[in-house]
């Protein structure tokens, strides 16, 4: 069930309200609805007379809304207890296999934000956003008592907050009164700071075992694993620092290491970010006469990949029928050897560590496009077009990154046989009747 209301008052002042009620079968009859919703107000500032009349100021409003979502992304018959069959001592037997909880709710996002809309000078449009939000009632599966015959169960626990500022800019830099000519450069950037506000039962960390990552109050979201230190040119060993009482800090300390890998013994906070904090892109349209090129760019910064491909193609011990790469010549032979893998034979080359987390930052030349069209008196004489284009799109052209998996931008935190963006090369003709 949903409802909206718009208002508008001499195009100047703007209001609107709606609100939702979602329900999902994937909660407990008496928690299955949720109740969301919406509100928004923008002010039309060059409509007002002190600013009516000012020619720099084209265009000028200001928004503000808050407003509230829900997430119910779990799996089916979460919040029931399910049994399933199995065979003892000759007989079938019933167990518990899920732990059910009725009291699984909706997991909930409010989120506030202040924009401004704007064009200056009939040349410069910004647009600028400040926005809060946070996440409650999180859909986790929380650790409990092996007593309790299961090793998690799935509640509504902790909060997150992420508040940023997105920037949208476009100038026209150039263009003449009959238009054959323009220039227009533009650039996005989104600046986004995580932050863990409460997890729970009053821990200060915690690490979600089996995700390889986990949660720090007061920090983002972080990657949790062995933090690989190296090959001791001494041994030939691989060693890693041992972490601290506290695996939520990440801990490198040089007289503490160990050559025996163990991922329950060292798994420790890495200090790389989960998630990127600073997305976005930027390009250039422009033309001349008949001709028109336009250039799109993305980027990201801060941003790590868990290259999972390397597992196979850098270990010559463990995967010696997997096609390995050329680095793997680069081990340990001799004492006082710098290099980036141990002696042969004495260890695996590529464990599940830190070592296999790259720095995935890129930027992308998504879309390069260079059209023609006809000229309108050429199309007259012709009398039966109304628009000829001729075009030729070229995407993923080029990519700065020092990635070394296939591609950076892949939207996961591990990149395992993930089939990259390609390269595109499309040639085309555009026609209007």
């Amino acid at each position: 069930i949903f409802g909206r209301i718009d208002y508008n008052f001499n195009e100047k002042y703007f209001l609107d309200f709606s609100l939702r009620r979602d329900g999902s079968s994937k909660f407990s009859p008496s928690h299955k609805y949720g109740n969301f919703w919406s509100a928004g107000a923008m002010w039309n500032v060059k409509k007002e007379n002190f600013l009516k009349e000012v020619e720099s100021v084209n265009d000028l409003s200001i928004k503000f809304s808050a407003g509230t979502t829900g997430n119910s992304d779990i799996g089916n018959y979460t919040h029931q207890a399910l049994t399933s069959s199995s065979q003892y001592g000759g007989n079938t037997s019933w167990s518990i296999t899920t732990s059910g909880n009725p009291e699984l709710t909706w997991e909930r996002q409010t989120k506030y934000s202040l924009g401004v809309i704007s064009r200056l000078f009939n040349r410069v449009s910004l647009e600028l956003e400040l926005y809060n939000r946070l996440t409650t009632d999180m859909l986790m599966a929380v650790p409990v008592a092996y007593t309790t015959g299961f090793a998690t169960i799935q509640k509504n626990v902790g909060e997150l907050q992420n508040r940023g500022v997105g920037v949208t800019l476009s100038i026209d830099a150039y263009k003449n009164k009959s238009n054959d000519v323009y220039v227009k450069p533009y650039v996005t950037f989104n600046y986004n700071q995580e932050k863990v506000l409460e997890i729970f039962d009053g821990k200060q960390s915690w690490y979600r075992s089996g995700y390889g990552y986990g949660y720090v109050i007061g920090k983002p979201v972080m990657y949790y694993y062995p933090i690989l230190k190296g090959v001791n040119p001494d041994t030939g060993m691989l060693e890693w620092y041992l972490p601290s009482d506290d695996m939520g800090q990440e801990t490198r300390d040089s007289s503490r290491v160990t050559s025996t890998f163990s991922t329950d013994r060292l798994t420790q906070n890495t200090g790389y970010r989960y998630n990127a904090p600073i997305n976005g892109g930027f390009g250039l349209s422009t033309a001349y006469k008949a001709f028109s090129l336009q250039l799109d760019f993305t980027y990201s910064y801060g941003k790590y990949l868990i290259n999972n491909d390397r597992y196979f193609t850098e270990n010559p011990t463990r995967f010696a029928g997997y096609n390995q790469n050329r680095s793997v010549f680069d081990y340990w032979k001799n004492p006082g050897d710098n290099t980036r893998f141990p002696k042969y034979g004495a260890q695996h080359f590529t464990w599940f560590d830190s070592g296999l987390i790259e720095d995935a930052s890129f930027i992308r030349l998504k879309n390069v496009t260079l059209a023609y069209s006809m000229p309108s008196d050429v199309l007259k004489d012709v009398g039966f077009f109304k628009t000829v284009r001729f075009y030729a799109t070229g995407r993923n052209l080029l990519t700065w990154t020092k990635y070394s998996g296939p591609d950076p931008e892949i939207d996961s935190n591990l990149a395992l046989g993930n089939n990259p963006n390609t390269k595109q090369y499309v040639f085309g003709v555009e026609l209007k009747f």
